[in-house]
C-alpha cells in the first residue's frame, strides 16, 4: 500500500547554530492541511515553517528569553482548521496565539535561480515561494498547565492538568482571529459552563449491562485527547494508562451534565494514541512492540479491542531490545491522511508501518546513533513525505510511493501494479497475452517499472497527484491533481494536456476517475465556478477540451462526489449524502451520454459516506433468505448464481439495457452486500412513471402499458469484516466454454493481517438437475506478502515489497557525496529502499481448504481448470511440503491430507522430498508410500528423471545394495530409451558406491523389486499403471486425486 523510495533527505541544522549541541525537552512536528507541502517544526524556543517540496524554511520565529521566562518554554501545538492560527501552550499555563501568514497574494521572494518553471507560455519563470511570516497576537492563563489540545468543529478544545477539558472559540476573520479570552468577566461566565471535570463524568463500560462508576484518582486528567467525527465522541488517554470515549448529546456547547463516558475494556498502561476516522478505530500503544485497535460496538456501544498489530521478533533488528528483554515503548503513532497505514515511532528510533487491517508492511531500524533517536513524526504532501525529528533537532524527510488503490480503487487499478509519487507514476501492466504489435519488453521486464513523470507544465500548478487511474487493458494512464487532469499513452510515451488553462483550472476531480473500455475517461468533480457536483466523460483521442466532453450536471442536493467505479457500460457513483446513484454509459456519433438509471440511499446503514473505502458493481447474486457465512470464515451460503442467465433476465427486463445485480459496499471495513430484489417486474403505467422519470430507463411504453425500470435493491448483508480492499470478477463476456466458474462468480477480499479470504462458488457437476442449487464457501488463509492485484486466471497473487540495501557509506549529505570517514550526521548513513515487484500463487491455498472441509471434489475441479498452467507442479509441490510441514511437526495428530493427482503426483512428491529435512521423511512416506514402490511405479510409466530423484532419496534410506540395484534397473531404462545424460549420470553414481560397504550388506542383499508391489499406504489408481504422459483424472472417485484420512 506504502512502499519507501530511496534515501532519506536530511536538513541537519534546520533548528540554528545555537541550539545543535544542545537536547531540546519538546519538539513537535504539524502540517498544514490546506497547504500539504509546508510543515511546522516547534521546539522549546522557535517555530520554523520549511516546504518540504523543495526543502527549504520559509520562515522562523525565536521567543525571546523574556517570553520564555514569563510564559515557559514550549510545549503543545495546534494549527487551526484554516492554517492561519498557530496556538501552543507553555510549561506554565499559557496558550500562545501566533498569527499565520502564508502570503496567499501576490507577495512572494526569489528563493533559487536553478528553480525554473516552464509557464503555459513557454517563457522561462525563475522559481518563487510565498512570503510567510509569524506574529504572536495574544497570550492567555489558563490556570493549569495543557495537557493536550485537538480541533472540535470550528472550535478548540483544551485539556489541562487539572482534570479538565475546556471549549474555547476562534473569532473573526483569517487575518483577525484569535482565542475569546477568559479574562473578560462575561467570557468567563460562559466559559464554566463549556468545560468539563473528568472526576464528575460518569463512566460506563457499556451502556446496556454494566453499572455507571466514576474516576476518582487523585491527580486524574486527560494526557491525549481526539475528536473523531465519524463516532461523534471524544477519545481521552487519561493520566492513569485507560482510555475512554466521551459523548455530549449537545452540539453547541460542551455540558457537564450532558456528557457520558464509555471505557475501554481491558487497556492498561497506554502511553499514545491516534484516530482512524475511515475505519472508525483508535489505535493505543504502550509497553512493548504491540498496537492494539478498539472500536466502539454499534449495538451495545461497548469500546472493545478488534485487532492487534503486532512487530513478531523476525522484524525488528536486535537494536530494539527486546531479545535482551528490555522494554521499550511507543513514542507515536500517526495515521495517513487517507487513513490508509499507521506510523508507529519507539522511543528506540524504531519505525514500523501497518495497514489499517494490521498487515506489516515495513520496518525501518533506529538510526546507528543512539544520541540520535527519533522523537516525533508526521506525514506531509498527502502521505507522499514523512518527516522526523531527533532530540538534536535534526529533520529528516522519506519519500514513500502509494498504490493508486488508496485514493481510486476502481476496475482499472485493482487489475494492473500502479503505484504513484508526488509527480510520477510507475506502472507495472500485466498482459498476459500481448499481441506482436505490442511486445512485451515495452512495458518493461518483471523486474523493471515503467516510469511516467508527469510533465512540468502540470506539477507547477497542480502538484501533487491526487488520483491515477488505468484502463483493464493495461494501456493508458490519467493522473489528477489538485485541479483538472492529463492523460498518458504507454507505448508512445506521450501526455496530453488541456489547450486551454482556464478550463484545467475550472474544476477539481473528487471521487476519482475510472475508464470506460480505452476511449473515454470518466470522472466526478466539482466545479469552481458553480459549485456544482458534475460527472465529466472525456474521448482519449480528441483533444482535452470541454466542447468535446459530456458533462452532466448533478442534482444540487449532490454536494461532494465521494467514489466513482464502472462495471462494463454501467457507472455507480457515490456522493457525501450516503447515496448512489448509478448510470448508463452510451456512445452516439463519437460522443459519449450519460443517463441516469437508478438511485439507492445508504443512510439507513451508514452514518457517514467519508467511510465507505470501496464501492463494487457486479453480476454475482446469491439466493434471498440464505444464510451468509460468519466475518470470521467458514460456512456456507444457499446461492442460486448464474451470470450468464441472470444478465440475460436483467436485459430482458430492463429495455435491453444490462444492469448489475449486486452491489458491494466496504464500509469501514464492514463488507455489504446489495442485491436485486427479483420477485417480479413492477407496473407503472404512462402516468405515474413520471414520478420516477429519473429513475427510469427511456422505453417505448405506452399509455395503460406496463414500463420496465430496474429492479430494487434488497436490504443488505454484512459478508465480512476488516476488509480492506475488494476484488470482484473481470466484466469480460465468455462463452459457457471458456466460463470458469469459480473464477468469474468468486470475490476475492484482503483482510490485512487476518490474511486473505475468497467468497467461493461451489460448482456442482450435475448440470441436468432442475433443482441444482450452488453454495458459496468464505475460505480464509494467510498470505506473505500484500497483495494489490489478483489475476483470477493465473491463481496469481501481484504485490511489491520494499528490498532494503544496507548502508553502504555513501549519501548526499547538503548537496554533496559524503564517505563514512566524513563527520556527518548518523542519519545520513540510513539503509537504501527499492520497490520491487512480487508474486504469490494461491491454488494450493485453495485447495487445502477445501480438502479440510471435505470438499474434494471441488478441490479437484479446481486443479483441473488450472492443470494447464506451467507452474501447476509447482503448485502442487507447496500445497504438499506445506502439508508435510504442518502435520509431521503437530502434536495433534494431522488429518492426513494428500495431494493425489496422478499426471504430477510421482514428481510432486519427489520434489517436496528432496526440498524437505530428512527427519520428515519417515511422516510423508508413511502416507504416499515407500520409495522403492514410488520408483518402481515411475520406471514402469516411463518417467525416468523422477525415478532418478527416487533413487537419491533411496540412497539415504536403503543399503548401498539396494540402492545399486535400482541404479542399475534404472541405467538399463535409459539405454532402452537412449538417454545418454542419464546414462552417463549413472555411471557416475554407480562408482562412487563403496565396494566395502557393498561386502559388508552382501549377504543380506534385499531382493529384486517388483514393478506391482505397493506399499499399503500407497496411492489408489483408476485402473492399472499410471501411463506416461496421462492427463486424465477420474471424476467418480475423489479418493483418486484427493484423499482426506
Amino acid at each position: 500500500m506504502y512502499f519507501l523510495s530511496g534515501w532519506p533527505q536530511l536538513l541537519t541544522n534546520c533548528i540554528g547554530y545555537s541550539w545543535k549541541n544542545r537536547l531540546l525537552s519538546h519538539q513537535f512536528l504539524q502540517t498544514f492541511d490546506e497547504h500539504p507541502h509546508l510543515v511546522l517544526f516547534a521546539s522549546d524556543y522557535s517555530f520554523y515553517i520549511y516546504n518540504v517540496r523543495t526543502c527549504i524554511q520559509l520562515c522562523s520565529y525565536n521567543r525571546s528569553q523574556e517570553s520564555v521566562n514569563h510564559y515557559g518554554e514550549t510545549q503543545l501545538v495546534l494549527l487551526s482548521q484554516t492554517n492561519t492560527i498557530l496556538a501552543a501552550s507553555t510549561t506554565l499555563g499559557y496558550i500562545l496565539i501566533l498569527t499565520v501568514d502564508l502570503g496567499d497574494g501576490d507577495s512572494s521572494v526569489l528563493v533559487s535561480d536553478m528553480d525554473v518553471r516552464q509557464g503555459r507560455t513557454g517563457k522561462s519563470a525563475p522559481g518563487r515561494q510565498p512570503l510567510v511570516s509569524l506574529r504572536l497576537s495574544d497570550a492567555i492563563h489558563l490556570g493549569s498547565q495543557v495537557t493536550s489540545m485537538c480541533h472540535f468543529k470550528d472550535d478548540l478544545i483544551v485539556a489541562t492538568k487539572d482534570g479538565l477539558i475546556r471549549r474555547l472559540r476562534w473569532n473573526g476573520g483569517a487575518s483577525q482571529s484569535v482565542i475569546v479570552s477568559e479574562k473578560q468577566n462575561q467570557q468567563q461566565q460562559q466559559n464554566q459552563h463549556q468545560s468539563v471535570d473528568l472526576r464528575q463524568v460518569t463512566f460506563f463500560y457499556d451502556l446496556e449491562h454494566s453499572r455507571a462508576t466514576r474516576l476518582a484518582e487523585e491527580g486524574l486528567h486527560c494526557r491525549h485527547l481526539e475528536f473523531s467525527p465519524s463516532l461523534g465522541v471524544f477519545v481521552l488517554l487519561l493520566s492513569n494508562g485507560k482510555a475512554a470515549l466521551l459523548a455530549t448529546n449537545s452540539a453547541t456547547k460542551l455540558d457537564q451534565k450532558l456528557v457520558e463516558g464509555i471505557l475501554a475494556e481491558n487497556l492498561k498502561y497506554a502511553t499514545c494514541m491516534s484516530v482512524n476516522n475511515k475505519y472508525r478505530t483508535v489505535a493505543f500503544g504502550g509497553r512493548g512492540t504491540d498496537v492494539v485497535i478498539f472500536t466502539a460496538d454499534d449495538d451495545t456501544s461497548a469500546f472493545a479491542m478488534s485487532n492487534r498489530f503486532r512487530l513478531t521478533p523476525k522484524h525488528h533488528p536486535p537494536g530494539l531490545g527486546l531479545a535482551a528483554g528490555q522494554q521499550t515503548q511507543l513514542l507515536a503513532l500517526r495515521w495517513t491522511p487517507d487513513c490508509a497505514v499507521l506510523l508507529g515511532l519507539w522511543d528506540r528510533g524504531h519505525i514500523a508501518l501497518w495497514t489499517a487491517g494490521g498487515f506489516l508492511l515495513l520496518s525501518i531500524p533506529a538510526p546507528a546513533s543512539p544520541a540520535a533517536g527519533l522523537i516525533d513524526a508526521c506525514w506531509c504532501c498527502s502521505g507522499y513525505l514523512m518527516a522526523t525529528i531527533t532530540d538534536r533537532g535534526g529533520l529528516s524527510l522519506y519519500s514513500f510511493v502509494k498504490s493508486g488503490l488508496v485514493d481510486n480503487p476502481c476496475q482499472g487499478n485493482l487489475r494492473h501494479i500502479v503505484q504513484c509519487g508526488p509527480d510520477r507514476v510507475f506502472l507495472s501492466p500485466h498482459h498476459p497475452h500481448t499481441s506482436g504489435a505490442e511486445p512485451a519488453q515495452l512495458y518493461g521486464g518483471s523486474k523493471n517499472w515503467h516510469t511516467a513523470c508527469l510533465p512540468a507544465l502540470y506539477t507547477a500548478a497542480h502538484w501533487p497527484i491526487r488520483h491515477v487511474s488505468i484502463d483493464e487493458g493495461g494501456r493508458y494512464l490519467a493522473v489528477a491533481g489538485s485541479r483538472g487532469f492529463l492523460h498518458y499513452a504507454i507505448a508512445t510515451r506521450k501526455w496530453k494536456l488541456f489547450g486551454n488553462e482556464t478550463q484545467e483550472r475550472s474544476f477539481t476531480v473528487q471521487g476519482g476517475l475510472v475508464w470506460w473500455g480505452a476511449d473515454y475517461i470518466c470522472m466526478s468533480d466539482v466545479s469552481l465556478e458553480s459549485g456544482r457536483a458534475e460527472l465529466r466523460v472525456y474521448p482519449r483521442q480528441s483533444r482535452l477540451d470541454n466542447a468535446q466532453a459530456c458533462i452532466h450536471r448533478l442534482a444540487q442536493h449532490v454536494r461532494q462526489p465521494q467514489l466513482v467505479n464502472l462495471l462494463g457500460n454501467q457507472l455507480v457513483l457515490l456522493s457525501a449524502n450516503c447515496q448512489l446513484d448509478m448510470f448508463t454509459l452510451s456512445e452516439s456519433d463519437g460522443q459519449a451520454k450519460l443517463s441516469h438509471v437508478q438511485e439507492l440511499s445508504l443512510s439507513s446503514y451508514m452514518l457517514d459516506a467519508g467511510c465507505v473505502l470501496q464501492i463494487c458493481l457486479t453480476n454475482l447474486r446469491s439466493e434471498i433468505g440464505g444464510a451468509f457465512p460468519s466475518a470470521s470464515g467458514g460456512g456456507g451460503v444457499s446461492a442460486s448464481f448464474d451470470s450468464a442467465d441472470l444478465a440475460g433476465r436483467s436485459r430482458h427486463q430492463s429495455g435491453g439495457q444490462q444492469h448489475p445485480e449486486s452491489v458491494l459496499v466496504n464500509y469501514s471495513g464492514r463488507l455489504y452486500f446489495f442485491q436485486r430484489d427479483r420477485g417480479g417486474l413492477m407496473p407503472v403505467t404512462a402516468a405515474t412513471a413520471a414520478a420516477y422519470e429519473q429513475h427510469q430507463l427511456a422505453s417505448s411504453a405506452v399509455i395503460g402499458s406496463p414500463v420496465a425500470r430496474p429492479l430494487p435493491f434488497c436490504s443488505p448483508m454484512v459478508i465480512a469484516t476488516n476488509v480492506e480492499i475488494v476484488w470482484t470478477p473481470p466484466h469480460r463476456p465468455k462463452t459457457p466454454a471458456q466460463r470458469q466458474r469459480h473464477v468469474t462468480d468468486s470475490i476475492w477480499l484482503n483482510c490485512g493481517s487476518q490474511g486473505m479470504r475468497v467468497w467461493l462458488p461451489l460448482v456442482s457437476s450435475n448440470r441436468e438437475s432442475k433443482g441444482y442449487l450452488s453454495k458459496r464457501i468464505m475460505l480464509p488463509f494467510c498470505v506473505e506478502i500484500y497483495p494489490l492485484v489478483v489475476l483470477f486466471e493465473e491463481v496469481l497473487f501481484l504485490s511489491c515489497i520494499n528490498e532494503v540495501s544496507q548502508s553502504i557509506g555513501l549519501t548526499l549529505s547538503q548537496g554533496r557525496v559524503s564517505g563514512p570517514s566524513d563527520n556527518i550526521s548518523p542519519l545520513a548513513l540510513m539503509p537504501f529502499n527499492v520497490i520491487e515487484k512480487t508474486s504469490q500463487i494461491f491454488l494450493n491455498h485453495i485447495v487445502k481448504q477445501l480438502l479440510r472441509k471435505n470438499l474434494g471434489h471441488h478441490a479437484l475441479h479446481i486443479a483441473k481448470s488450472s492443470a494447464h498452467l506451467t507452474y501447476f507442479n509447482h503448485c502442487l509441490e507447496l500445497l504438499l511440503h506445506e502439508v508435510l510441514e504442518e502435520e509431521a511437526t503437530s502434536k495433534e495428530p494431522g488429518g492426513g491430507l494428500c495431494t493425489r493427482v496422478p499426471a504430477q503426483y510421482l514428481d510432486t512428491v519427489a520434489r517436496c522430498a528432496r526440498k524437505t529435512e530428512v527427519s520428515l521423511w519417515p511422516y510423508l512416506f508413511a502416507n504416499v508410500g515407500s520409495p522403492k514402490d514410488l520408483f518402481e511405479v515411475s520406471l514402469v510409466n516411463g518417467q525416468l528423471k523422477t525415478a532418478a530423484s527416487y533413487l537419491l532419496i533411496l540412497e539415504n534410506t536403503e543399503k548401498p545394495i539396494v540402492s545399486k540395484q535400482h541404479a542399475t534397473l534404472l541405467l538399463d531404462a535409459a539405454l532402452d530409451r537412449e538417454d545418454w545424460n542419464l546414462a552417463r549420470d549413472l555411471i557416475r553414481f554407480l562408482k562412487s558406491i563403496d565396494p566395502a560397504e557393498l561386502a559388508d550388506t552382501a549377504t543380506a542383499a534385499a531382493p529384486a523389486p517388483q514393478a506391482k508391489r505397493h506399499h499399503a499406504g500407497a496411492m489408489r489408481y483408476p485402473s492399472g499403471p499410471l501411463k506416461s504422459g496421462s492427463s486424465s483424472i477420474a471424476g467418480q472417485d475423489v479418493a483418486d486425486t484427493f484423499a482426506a484420512r
